[in-house]
């Protein structure tokens, strides 16, 4: 260890071995004693900066990045993390600066572009942002996040039609991204295109049948158009998935309080009681599944402890 590359790289091992196990109260010191024996690297600064960030020390992290620019101002992967760093400040139009100076060096890269146009919809530059997108989908039509974020970036500008035809691109790619097939529905249903939105999300659960989130939002259509028994079908094949589930399990015991179908509401909300045992509301409802089937006794036994505090204690 006479020489300063070999303290340096000495340094810089023991930074790599206490990093891997997260003790980045000792791997710090060990980085900063390498970049002091080496001051001429680059490479160490910029580590460095990145590791600072696992210690809160964005201050710091972003003073090192900038004085790496003054001698290295055509470092991309400074130029983006200083970039994000800016912009989870909230800094957002040096963020954009530093990630259009990235691009012109390397204007293939898809992920600066997408940090590029989030940050320019922070500021409501929507055209912008929506022309960086555009033109990144056009080069890259299997980029699902881009096409993603274009859709939503339409819909801001109220350009539906070219939104919803984003949506129909990325699912002509990829029919079971659900993310996709929700927002898409979302959007028919804004329009009141129901039919439309129906089509899209069953066809979304046909092609994934355990798609949650998709049945989830297929029930909630059903619910608003009053269609309660298909509703019921959707929230059971939820809950078969998900038998734990409490809001599931509670829209599913008020439907059926709503069908007045008692034996099967006195079922769920039977279940919410032994999940939450102290819930007044479950009290309430599995009450009133028993009143339906004329066990009076039984109720009063149930909703005799719901307090006097609770909303549902007049009722």
């Amino acid at each position: 260890l006479a020489d300063g590359e070999a303290k340096a790289l000495f340094a810089f091992s023991q930074f790599r071995l206490l990093a891997a196990e997260n003790r980045w109260s000792e791997a710090i010191p060990a980085l900063e004693r390498a970049a002091s024996f080496d001051p001429h690297s680059d490479y160490l600064q910029l580590s460095l900066a990145k590791a600072l960030l696992h210690q809160d020390e964005a201050d710091r992290s972003i003073a090192i990045l900038e004085k790496l620019l003054i001698t290295q101002p055509e470092n991309v992967e400074t130029l983006e993390l200083l970039g994000d760093l800016l912009s989870y400040r909230k800094q957002h139009e040096p963020a954009i600066a530093h990630y259009r100076k990235a691009l012109v060096l390397e204007p293939g890269n898809e992920m600066l572009q997408m940090r590029l146009a989030m940050a320019l919809g922070r500021l409501q530059l929507n055209d912008e942002a929506i022309e960086v997108l555009e033109t990144l989908v056009a080069k890259h039509p299997e980029a699902k996040l881009a096409h993603l974020s274009l859709a939503r970036f339409y819909q801001e500008v109220d350009q539906f039609e070219k939104a919803a035809a984003t949506y129909r691109a990325l699912l002509l790619q990829n029919s079971a991204h659900q993310q996709a097939v929700i927002e898409y529905g979302k959007l028919l249903e804004h329009q009141q295109l129901y039919a439309e939105a129906y089509q899209v999300y069953r066809t979304g659960i046909s092609v994934n049948p355990r798609a949650v989130a998709v049945r989830e939002q297929l029930a909630l259509l059903y619910l608003k158009q009053n269609r309660l028994l298909e509703a019921s079908e959707q929230f059971q094949a939820i809950q078969q998935q998900l038998p734990e589930d409490q809001q599931v399990l509670e829209r599913l015991g008020l439907i059926y309080l709503e069908l007045g179908d008692w034996s099967q509401a006195e079922t769920v909300f039977t279940d919410l009681r032994r999940l939450d045992a102290d819930n007044d509301e479950n009290r309430y409802y599995l009450g009133l599944a028993l009143i339906g089937q004329k066990k009076a006794s039984a109720a009063l036994e149930v909703m005799a402890p719901i307090r006097e505090t609770s909303s549902f204690f007049a009722e």
